[in-house]
């Protein structure tokens, strides 16, 4: 056995009066996608040095640096290029203190070498002035800005968005230099977070946008028109839509501006609709409004359907496009930045297009069906600032799972999730394991736990562990199998259980898997009534999980405690797999006998069990002999193509009781095979013809 709104306001109307074109800033090649909010950090202190240190000359600054390498907290590491400091690493409580001599400044610095993944904020501890800037490509710094330190060691925290708003997307290399003025600049700590990104394709902004003051926001603006006149469609087929356009806010975009991008396969948008700031209450603001309705598109996108009080609008959306980033947040109303969400049905009805969105923006609430019947997402990370959803928020999502930082937040509450899909709260890691799927997630104590979220497809055997061990964390506690985590595993055979907790099982989270047989070391009966929804049979209180018996060919774990509720039978052993030398003929009586002569502490009943379909597709038995006492379960030998003879040691009133029994006896135990009678004993040692069903 291998272990294996709606925006049914009415449409936004075009905007008509044109006040500027801008053409869009061309950021560099290594602009990185697909975000991520999960974070992972490195820090540069005197307990974190650099590894790989040497020095050399680097044509890129045209001067003699040192370079090196960091860890983060992730365990990978992060590419450094230093100027070089007389006292480096010689400063017993810093990191490293750009001084010459004592006499004179030396304008220090430290920069990433390599793109990561997006800089989100730094956390810092020094004696001296910090000159900060961030790009995206090597040595090219689009901005910066200066920490003005004012004496003595201080603290703070720098959020990088400040220097590149316009776009909202974390950049990827970053320089820290001091001030040359000053005769000590001492470095005690730099603490820098990163966003957990897949690098992705090379993304940069394309196009014009045309834009106009907007009438209800001061100083901010309305796009108009978009055109790529003078602009090639990117090889990554992505677009990138600026929250800010020459510094100026945008907030708003009107209806089927973007109806000439049908090759828009990643999205960039600053915010979840064709709206930023809501003047007033509605029903809800859906993405897709920027596409438009116009029917002409039908040739070459996808139709999505949006219904309301207000009427029926069909909108546009390109039949490419499979990932949105959101850049920024939608507010209920001008001025409130405590009210940040996800407004009504912002995403409804994606359907399968859509399998990606991404946030790189905080927001708190979900609203009514915002993500509702979007059946392509297959995942959703949300922030740590999100606590709740509302009704319908994910409904409809047949393949979501929801990932949420904040373990507060309960996906189920206000039935936004009345499809029970899986979530993880105080999500901090996945990880795979010999082909299973865990979330690392901590509570309100910040004690790690694990929850089962799924394994591969192919996977026949599973074992659940008690507790798994992940580096960086240690020991960690399997308390959860997720909702619907191995729904649809048609090919999973055998699940063995180590430990048992209370309410371990989320809704669903074996169905459909009726191939399956449970083992479980403990007697449960407070699982949900669905829990198995078509799932296999399921054996309490096997006696062990290890080292299963063999005798003559025939593999079985010793089963010592009650099988099932009110089930009388104390003693048995559960067949699950045949050796080569047994031949075609299957012979449970005799060997059920053996076992039984081989148990000291027989004590009455002995019983043959079956693991569901342990047997099925097996072309080598050809006849098959079955003890009066046993469980045979589902398609325990469907598919058998050679079976043409059935024998059991009971009468026929005995196999008409088990026949009887669900418990007993499952369903499709012979489909598929030539078997339409079963020969039955006679009791004077003859066998007798009855009908199979």
């Amino acid at each position: 056995m291998k272990k294996k709104s709606l925006l049914l306001l009415t449409a936004l109307s075009v905007c008509a009066v044109t006040i500027s074109m801008i053409t869009a800033v061309n950021l560099s090649d290594s602009l990185s996608a697909n975000y991520n909010p999960v974070s992972y950090t490195m820090t540069l202190d005197r307990h974190n040095k650099v590894t790989n240190y040497s020095q050399g000359y680097d044509p890129d600054v045209g001067d003699t640096v040192a370079t090196g390498k960091v860890k983060t907290d992730m365990g990978t590491s992060i590419d450094l290029r230093m100027s070089i400091g007389s006292a480096f690493y010689e400063v017993a409580d810093c990191f490293v203190d750009y001084t010459d001599g004592g006499m004179t400044g030396h304008a220090g610095y430290f920069e990433l070498a390599s793109p990561v993944n997006g800089l989100i904020k730094m956390e810092y501890e020094v004696d001296c002035d910090l000159h900060v800037s961030v790009g995206y490509s090597k040595g090219n710094y689009l901005n910066s800005t200066t920490i003005l330190i004012s004496g003595g060691m201080s603290t703070g925290t720098f959020n990088f968005d400040e220097l590149v708003s316009d776009y909202h997307i974390p950049p990827s290399y970053l320089k820290i230099s001091t001030n040359a003025d000053d005769l000590s600049h001492k470095i005690k700590k730099i603490k820098l977070f990163f966003s957990c990104t897949d690098s992705g394709d090379p993304t940069a902004p394309v196009g014009n946008f045309i834009t106009e003051n907007n009438k209800d926001v001061p100083d901010a603006l309305t796009i108009t028109g978009f055109n790529m006149d003078g602009f090639a469609i990117p090889a990554n087929k992505t677009l990138i839509i600026p929250n800010k356009i020459d510094g100026r806010e945008v907030v708003q975009i009107c209806e089927g501006v973007f109806d000439n991008v049908p090759w828009v396969e990643h999205l960039y948008i600053p915010f979840c609709g064709a709206s930023k700031y809501l003047d007033h209450k509605v029903l809800g603001l859906n993405f897709a409004v920027i596409f438009g309705h116009n029917d002409i598109h039908i040739q070459y996108q996808a139709i999505q359907q949006y219904t309301s009080a207000f009427g029926y609008v069909i909108y546009y959306i390109p039949k490419a496009l499979k990932h949105i980033t959101v850049t920024g947040c939608t507010y209920n109303m001008p001025n409130h930045d405590d009210i940040k969400c996800i407004p009504d049905y912002a995403f409804y009805g994606c359907n399968q297009m859509i399998t990606e969105i991404d946030f790189t923006c905080d927001f708190v609430t979900i609203n009514e069906g915002a993500f509702g019947n979007c059946s392509g997402l297959k995942e959703l990370i949300l922030p740590a600032s999100c606590t709740e959803a509302k009704k319908g928020a994910f409904a409809g999502c047949s393949r979501l799972y929801i990932r949420a930082l904040n373990y507060n937040f309960d996906p189920n509450a206000n039935n936004s999730n009345p499809d029970n899909r899986g979530c993880s709260s105080g999500y901090v890691m996945s990880v795979e394991l010999d082909g299973v799927y865990y979330d690392v997630v901590k509570n309100e104590n910040t004690i790690s736990r694990g929850v089962v979220t799924g394994g591969d497809m192919d996977l026949e055997y599973l074992f659940i562990p008690s507790s798994i061990h992940i580096e960086g964390y240690g020991d960690v506690s399997v308390f959860k199998i997720a909702n619907r985590a191995f729904e649809g595993h048609e090919n999973l055979r055998t699940v063995i259980f180590d430990y048992l907790y209370i309410d371990m099982f989320g809704h669903y989270a074996f169905k459909d898997c009726y191939r399956a047989t449970f083992l479980l070391y403990d007697e449960y009966d407070t699982w949900p009534s669905d829990w198995h929804s078509g799932a296999g049979r399921v054996y309490y209180n096997y006696a062990s999980l290890e080292d299963p018996q063999v005798i003559d060919g025939y593999h079985y774990y010793q089963m010592d405690k009650p099988i099932l509720e009110a089930d009388p039978l104390k003693k048995g052993c559960l067949f699950y797999e045949m050796d080569e030398t047994v031949g075609s003929i299957y012979d449970f009586t005799g060997e059920l006998a053996k076992v039984k002569e081989s148990d000291p502490d027989y004590e009455g009943y002995y019983t043959a069990y079956f693991m569901t379909a342990a047997f099925e597709n097996d072309p080598s038995v050809t006849e098959i002999r079955l003890p009066i006492n046993m469980v045979l379960p589902n398609y325990a030998f469907a598919g058998c193509s050679n079976l043409t003879d059935v024998y059991y040691e009971g009468t026929e009133d005995d196999w008409n009781v088990l026949k009887n029994d669900r418990k007993a006896i499952g369903y499709n135990l012979f489909h598929n095979t030539s078997i339409s009678v079963i020969h039955v004993s006679d009791g004077s040692g003859g066998y007798t013809d009855i009908p199979l069903i």
